[in-house]
Formats: structure tokens, sequence, C-alpha cells
């Protein structure tokens, strides 16, 4: 099993004669499908053009320092060598060097006649010198030194170590799932604190962050500054710190995780290893800062009262608010100060104090609802506790039974809403609702990790926020973390990740890697964004997502070894909450890297009058999907529902385009399709518009009067109707409610990228007239055998249809895939693969 998340502390490449170093010269590292010999890829090298100087090329141990080995072991491992003129290769070598500085190279030029070709190399340990304090060598370096690597390309793959004498083989690019959770399990601590230290060394004294201020106090640095420091910060006397506003706004979605873990990780209150590192003042202003910034959102009432359904705000700042009424409640009910304070009985409804009125520093506090729920008695923190517990246990449940997120998979907000539910299952007493929540963790990563090619998760998304590299998505960040490798990016956003000991089951192992044994398949799982429609709206809901309906919504996700293309699909009549439209996502995602990705997109000119993305731009849309094929079209209206206090935006039709990353390999244009060939993958992509297409303005509404008709029930197909940007990264459609095909294969399915290509232009697409000139219903039956002819009316919101077959909104199943299923509302999830089996149930 190759691994991702481990690439830059195991790859290096040096001057040859230099030691190599964790992360040095990574980016002349690539992964390659095609090319390969066993598991998803091999380790391609790319040497620069003007690469002068002799390189050495290879791997170091992690999480250990050295493999520590027999001299009966011998290292192996598979190259192939290939330059731009094909000219024979001189002076290569591969070696393994030791912790003792011994290196011993095995030349490797006489098998220059098989360039381009793999070759196996054997390397025995039994040339170097065995240390007499043992029988074992502590290698530090497997490596290939290329002489003259100029315009040189090299392939690795299969690098290990056996011992036959000993029947035992060490893996170094490729390891058994066991040994890879081993791994992970026993470097966790040293991860951890490499985090925190590298969150604390970028560290400006002058202007400390809040996360560098937890991360030194982890560490243990200076503990009488950084008390000082926190206190600045808290009494309002460094604003400079960061967000701050933070401690002014109620519902804000760092203040109080950040003061509830900071007190109950470093405070006097427990016994761990971390407690009493705050000073007594510090200690002091949190518990008040954490007091002022609750009390008015912590109302028994609405917990007692509101179903799990119902969102504050948004899903993570409900949860915000959900949790950390929780949890402060658990800090005050055993703290002498507060145990007795009486909480505000005002039972107005939800979201009190959500209110965006701000003007630098200060925060204005917006009006309560207009609920009516105060019963005037005396509410303290243990009641309080109790009442959020229930309110906690209600929500996971729920969402183990009917759908997990609204929010679905967005790359920066699940962040967020993680790390709370990660507080609860890490700081919670309540050993049922640990239990409870461990398992909505197995089963939001277990989604995660089908849907991910190399950690890039492919799929459906909400709340995406124009984020093009797939390494920016929070959730790749905290995979690599817990599948045993070390966060690379933004890593202050990550400083509550020392806080859990959650580790994947061995599902979730299984799951993220080898997935070109997993073949292709469906992924599909039913999702949440749906409101009542009732009317009126019950009394403090003002500020409320009501969700609380069967939701007829659901997520298609086609994966291969290759690529994930993906899309949600919404009931006609659906009405959709405040935030499901928001910047949704959807299309392809190649496994060849975290930018090879098509999808269409809202679209926007610049100053430097080109088209560029436009941020949170992600199109409402409606699609049918089957398998390799997906279609999509910009909504030409739907209903939302907003809470009474919130805008109403428009929902017409914005400017629309596809996107094509400037990564992929091949783009090639024919007959109004655009083809990519990237790795093993095949795409075409069709902007689809008839020759004579109406507008929706009044004036287009009835020119059909004047239309020159005629007796055909097709309309013919333009292929001149879109244009490229500058950089040719965006295809702009003329039309925002043209209709977008996706059609995808790969090797496997295709004999190559022509066949690919003929297959589609062969393939049967068609634009049937309705009544009124100018709308049209799509037909398109995609590439390859047995392909399913899609139906897609583009002039109204009828279902669409698969085969002659209306979409089913209504599925069985919440969870539907060959490896996790769950039957809608039943709380029981399956896991299998290849043998295995593994389930969890929700109780009552």
């Amino acid at each position: 099993m190759k691994a991702w998340y481990d690439e830059k502390v195991t790859r290096s490449a040096v001057p040859a004669g230099e030691p190599m170093e964790e992360g040095r010269g990574t980016e002349l590292f690539e992964r390659d499908s095609v090319k390969k010999l066993s598991g998803d890829y091999s380790i391609r090298v790319r040497f620069p053009e003007d690469a002068r100087h002799a390189m050495k090329v290879g791997f170091l141990p992690f999480p250990s320092t050295s493999w520590n080995l027999c001299p009966s072991t011998v290292g192996r491992l598979w190259i192939s060598v290939e330059t731009a003129g094909n000219e024979a290769i001189e002076g290569l070598e591969a070696g393994i060097a030791t912790a003792s500085g011994e290196t011993f190279a095995q030349p490797l030029s006489s098998r220059e006649g098989r360039r381009g070709e793999w070759m196996e190399v054997a390397i025995p340990l039994s040339d170097f010198r065995v240390p007499e304090s043992g029988g074992t060598l502590e290698i530090t370096e497997i490596f290939v030194i290329v002489d003259a690597p100029a315009g040189v390309t090299l392939w690795l793959d299969d690098v290990r170590f056996e011992d036959k004498s000993a029947d035992t083989t060490v893996g170094v690019t490729d390891k058994p799932i066991d040994v890879r959770q081993k791994d992970a399990r026993r470097s966790r601590e040293m991860r951890t604190i490499r985090l925190y230290e590298d969150i604390f060394a970028g560290m400006d004294r002058d202007r400390p962050t809040h996360e560098q201020l937890f991360a030194g106090l982890w560490l243990g640095k200076d503990l009488e500054w950084l008390n000082t420091e926190i206190q600045k910060h808290l009494l309002g006397e460094r604003e400079d710190l960061g967000g701050h506003r933070a401690f002014a706004f109620p519902w804000s979605l760092f203040a109080a995780p950040w003061l509830a873990r900071t007190y109950l990780t470093f405070g006097s209150s427990g016994n761990g290893p971390f407690n009493n590192r705050l000073s007594e003042e510090t200690e002091r202003l949190i518990l008040e800062k954490l007091w002022n910034l609750t009390k008015s959102k912590n109302d028994i009432h609405w917990a007692r009262h509101r179903n799990p359904w119902w969102m504050d705000g948004s899903e993570n700042h409900d949860l915000n608010g959900v949790v950390y009424n929780y949890l402060s409640s658990m800090i005050f009910m055993d703290h002498p100060d507060y145990r007795e304070r009486v909480f505000p009985n005002v039972g107005c409804g939800g979201g009190p104090g959500y209110w965006f009125h701000m003007h630098g520093a200060e925060y204005f506090y917006g009006p309560y609802g207009i609920a009516d729920l105060a019963d005037g008695l005396d509410y303290r923190a243990e009641e309080h506790f109790e009442a959020w517990g229930k309110v906690l246990h209600n929500i996971v449940k729920e969402r183990l039974r009917r759908g997990i997120f609204l929010e679905h998979a967005s790359p920066g907000y699940m962040n967020y809403t993680l790390s709370y539910l990660k507080d609860v299952y890490h700081f919670s007493p309540d050993l049922r609702l640990r239990d409870l929540m461990k398992n909505f963790f197995d089963v939001i990563w277990a989604e995660w990790a089908l849907e991910t090619l190399n950690g890039f998760r492919g799929g459906a998304k909400t709340r995406d926020h124009t984020v093009l590299d797939v390494r920016g998505d929070s959730m790749y960040q905290i995979g690599k973390f817990f599948y045993g490798g070390l966060v690379d990016h933004n890593l202050e956003r990550f400083y509550w990740l020392g806080l859990t000991d959650y580790r994947f089951p061995e599902f979730i192992w299984r799951f993220g890697f080898d997935r070109e044994s997993k073949g292709d398949f469906a992924s599909v799982t039913r999702t949440i964004g749906e409101e009542p429609t009732d009317i009126p709206r019950e009394l403090g809901l003002e500020r409320t997502l009501n969700l609380n309906t069967e939701h007829r919504m659901f997520r298609y996700s086609w994966i291969t070894p290759h690529y994930v293309l993906g899309s949600q699909h919404d009931h006609p009549f659906a009405v959709h909450s405040h935030l499901s439209p928001a910047s949704r996502s959807y299309g392809l995602n190649f496994s060849t890297h975290p930018d090879a990705r098509i999808f269409p997109y809202g679209v926007t000119r610049n100053e430097r009058d080109d088209w560029e993305l436009l941020r949170r731009g992600g199109i409402m849309y409606r699609a049918v999907q089957s398998e390799h094929v997906l279609i999509s079209q910009q909504s030409r209206g739907y209903e939302r529902r907003e809470p009474a206090w919130f805008p109403r935006r428009s929902t017409a039709p914005i400017p629309m385009g596809v996107y094509f990353s400037p990564r992929l390999e091949t783009v090639v244009e024919r007959d109004g399709w655009i083809f990519v060939h990237e790795g093993n993958a095949y795409a075409a992509v069709r902007i689809v518009e008839a020759v004579h297409s109406a507008g929706d303005g009044i004036s287009e509404t009835v020119s059909f009067l004047d239309y020159a008709a005629n007796s055909a029930f097709l309309e013919d197909l333009r292929t001149n109707n879109y244009h490229w940007n500058h950089d040719r990264t965006i295809a702009v459609a003329e039309n925002a409610l043209s209709a977008v095909i996706i059609d995808t294969s790969h090797a496997g399915r295709h004999a190559g990228f022509d066949v690919f290509m003929e297959a589609v232009l062969n393939a049967e697409l068609s634009l049937l007239k309705t009544v009124v000139p100018g709308w049209f219903v799509l037909h398109y039956r995609g590439s390859g055998e047995g392909a399913s002819l899609l139906e897609l009316n583009l002039a109204n919101n009828e279902a669409p249809m698969i085969d002659g077959r209306v979409v089913d909104y209504d599925r069985a199943l919440l969870f539907d895939s060959p490896f996790m299923r769950s039957v809608y509302g039943s709380g029981v999830i399956e896991f299998r693969d290849d043998g295995f089996f593994q389930s969890i149930k929700v109780g009552e």
C-alpha cells in the first residue's frame, strides 16, 4: 500500500555526495498512475533541463530515523530511466547509506540498453561493516544517483528491504495496512509535538496569535510571558493578536473554542500533563470572558424546545453554539465561583446576538427573537449542561440516520465543525456521548476516504469558496494527520489536533488506499438541506435554518482509481434552506494532482477585462448523472427559505464557465467538444446550446412568433458557443443556461484517447424541441458499451430521467456503495472491503 500523506518526509533530492534531508527537493517528485508496477502509482522524478550536477534521489525512513536491518537483508527497487532524446544513460548508481555515514553505491550503467524499461536492482547489506555493538545495521537512506540529470526522467517503484532467510520484508514505498496503522500510533506524540513546534516557531513575539500562544502553552515555553500576553488580549489591550472582534462576537467561530480548550487543557481543574500552566489571573480572565461570551446564547429554553434539524445562523455557527453551551456549562458547574450563577431566562428563540453589525473592534448586540418560552425560573450551569447534552445526543443520532452535513465537504468550514465535535469527544464526561461521537467521526471519515484519491476529495461540495488546490481543503490536512503524516499547510488552523486521541479504524485505512483494487463504483449519499413549507414559520426562528423534513437530496459520485466525477441531485420541488445553494461545486477531479480538475462555476470580468472564477461563485444547478456521465444546467430558478432576519439573495442565473486546470496534460477541441487526457483518464466536455436558443427576457419570449419554423423535432447544435479566457483555463459559455455534459473514461474502458474521442463524437446527442421554439429537452447516451440514456429538460424543472425512468430522490439507502451501506433512517451503517466487515449501530 502506497501512501500520499508521507511524501514530504520520506522523499528527498540532493546533490550527489550530500546527505538527504526531509522535504528537500520534493518538488521534483510526482505520482505516475500510468507507468507503474504495483499499487496505485509509481514515483516519477523529473529533473530540470538545466540540471548540471549529479543528483541523488531516494527515500528516508519515517516515522523512525532508521531502518534497523540484519546484514542478510537485501535492498530492492525497480527503476526505469528515460531521456528527452532517448540517448543512453551513463553514471547511474543505486545505493544505501547507514547512520554511521557509510555508503555503498552500485553502478547500473551496464543496463543502459534497457533504458525506458523496468529493471530490478538488488543491493545487499552484507557489503557493509556490521557494528560491534550489535548484529543490525541502521540504514538511513536508499537512493539512486544520476550523474548527468539534465532532461532525465526517473521512475521508482516497489522499493523495499527483503531478508529471505527470515522471510521478512520491510516496505519503503509500499507497506501493509497494519504497518501503516502501527506507524501512525507510535508516531502520534512526535507528530503532535512537531505541529506545535512549527506553529510556535513562526511567532512574532510582538504580534503573537491565539494559536501560537496555545502552542507555547502546550510546549511549556516561557509560561510567564505567555500568560501575560493572553491577559493583554483578554483585557482588550492587544487587538493586533488577531481576530480582534472575536471576544465581542458571541458567535465567533474561534473565541469560545479557544477559551474552553485553553482552560480545560492548561487550567487548574484537571489532572492531565498540561494542567496548571495558566496563572491564577489568566484563568480568572478566561472564565470571565467565557461566561460573558456564552451566557446569552446558552438559553435552556431553546435547548429544550429545538429539534435536531434547527441550525442557528449556519451549520458551523450552530454546532459552535451547541458544543460550547454544553462545555462551558460543564466548566461552570464544577467551579465554585460559577456553579450557583443564574443564567439569563430570556426564551426568545435561536441565535441571540447573531448580528453582523460591527464597527472596528466594536460589536453591536442585536435584538432578541420574538418567541415567548421563558418560565421565570432560575437555572444554573448543571441544568444547562444536561439540556445541551440531550441536544448533542439527538443531533448526532439524527445525522447518522438521515444525513450528515448541510455544509457537506466544505473545504473551510469542515475544519471548524470537526474541531467542535472533537472537543465533545475529548472533554465530555458522558461516555455514551463520546462513543456516539466516535461513531459519527468514523462515518464522516469513511465517506471522505471513499471519495478521495491520494487524499484529494472529489464529489459535490457546499460552501466551497473557490478552493482550486485540493491541498487547501481542511479535511486533506486533518486526514494526513490521522493517517500518520504531518500537517504542512496553514498550520495554525489545525492547532486543535493535538487534543484528540481519535484514530482511524481499519476500514478507513482500507477505503483510503489501494484504489486500483476497488475498480469503478458509484457512491450515493442522501444529504440534507431541504426546509418544510410551513407558513408562517414558528416564532423564534428568525435567525434559524429549519430543516425538519425528509431530505429529498442526494450526492452521486462515480469513483475510479483515476478520477472522481460527482454532483448533487435535488428534488425539483425541494424548498432549499438558506445555505443549501451556497457556493456549490461539482465536477471532475483527477488522481494525478490536487489541481487537476474540471468543473462548472460562476465567472466574472476582472480589471484586466478577462474572465476569472467568481469568488464564492459556485452555481446552483440541476443535474442528472449515471456512472461516468454527468449532465448539468444552471438552475432557471428554485425556491429557498431564509430566516426572517436574513436577506433573500437573487436566484437569477449568473455568467457561467467551465474551469480546466492548467495542469492538465492534453486538451483538444473537436466539433464543439473539449477533450482532455490526464494520466490514465479521459474526459469530454460539451457546453450544449442550440443554433436557435431563446433568451429569458420578455422580448425573447415572444420572438417565436417570427421564428422560421421547420418540421424537424430536433434542433441543430452550435459548436462555437463558448470562448476561452486569456490563459485558456476557463471556457466561458455564451449562454449561462447552456447545459454542460461531462463524459469520462479511462484506459481500462477505452483502448486509447483517440478511441474515446471517436466514441464520444459518435454518441447519441440531441435537443428535442418543446412547445415554444428556443427551449429544449437534452438527450445524451454516453460513450462506452451499455451507457445509459440521460434526459434533462433544459426548459423547466421537470425531473430528469435515466433510461426512461424518473430519478428517485426518496432513495431507500442513506449510504449506497459496495463499501459503505445504510438503510435511510435505520442508524445502522455497514462497512465492507474484500472479506472485511464491520458495522455500527446508533442506539435510541
